[in-house]
């Protein structure tokens, strides 16, 4: 029987609609936390994201349109960012995005506690810390976003207008629809037939839509600086 605030394995105790995740599944998603955890997110060159092909494409036809930009040995490559003559010349995206990085690594960090923890008043304060952790990241994002649609994007096509970012307000919609998938999980493991159990299965989903989120957000991110920088390294005026 399940006793205790704690996770319960009892297959009665997973409610109706939640799958149950297999034992690779399951071994894939911890492997998955892991690696997120192992990351330095604290660095402007950040690398740990995989470009979608969707976006591999775009990055083929921009080198091709323009050539100036994201063909260039100079400001092309990632690499070459950083010790640009012209990175303080304009503002930068990338300082702007360190830290919601370093958040969901939080995120994923409190997750995994509760996972791993078997002292009933601890898992559920670790889930609340994960919660509130990316409630407020949310936040946050939220109001980079305002100024990315607002105030940065526009100015980018102004400046550049053989250069389509259409792109990104469309990512900047699908991040929104994902998140509220992150919120839906919380609400279910918060909201168990049984308050003093919290659902293994639920746990997972959790689990996982926070680390689908996660890689989501980091290459949305990090796609978009590939875009936007080499715009931002040229002699034309791009101030935010």
């Amino acid at each position: 029987p399940c006793s205790g605030v704690r996770i319960c394995n009892s297959k009665q105790k997973v409610r109706k609609g939640v799958k149950t995740m297999s034992n690779h599944n399951h071994t894939l998603l911890l492997e998955r936390l892991h690696k997120i955890l192992s990351q330095n997110r604290h660095v402007l060159n950040f690398e740990h994201y995989t470009p979608s092909p969707k976006h591999v494409q775009r990055m083929k036809e921009l080198s091709t349109k323009a050539p100036h930009l994201y063909n260039n040995p100079k400001i092309t490559p990632r690499s070459k960012w950083f010790t640009h003559e012209k990175w303080n010349h304009n503002s930068q995206m990338p300082p702007y995005h360190i830290h919601y990085r370093e958040e969901m690594q939080k995120v994923a960090k409190y997750v995994l506690d509760a996972y791993n923890t078997t002292h009933p008043t601890f898992l559920l304060e670790k889930v609340k810390n994960a919660e509130n952790c990316y409630r407020g990241s949310m936040r946050g994002l939220h109001g980079h976003v305002q100024i990315e649609e607002y105030a940065c994007f526009p100015l980018y096509q102004r400046v550049f207008p053989e250069v389509d970012i259409a792109f990104l307000w469309e990512d900047h919609e699908e991040l929104h629809t994902s998140e509220e998938k992150v919120y839906d999980a919380f609400r279910k493991v918060a909201s168990s037939d049984d308050d003093s159990v919290v659902s293994r299965e639920e746990l997972m989903v959790l689990m996982k839509v926070i680390v689908d989120f996660d890689d989501q957000l980091m290459t949305h991110l990090g796609e978009e600086e590939e875009v936007v920088v080499p715009m931002s390294l040229t002699e034309k005026q791009i101030w935010f």
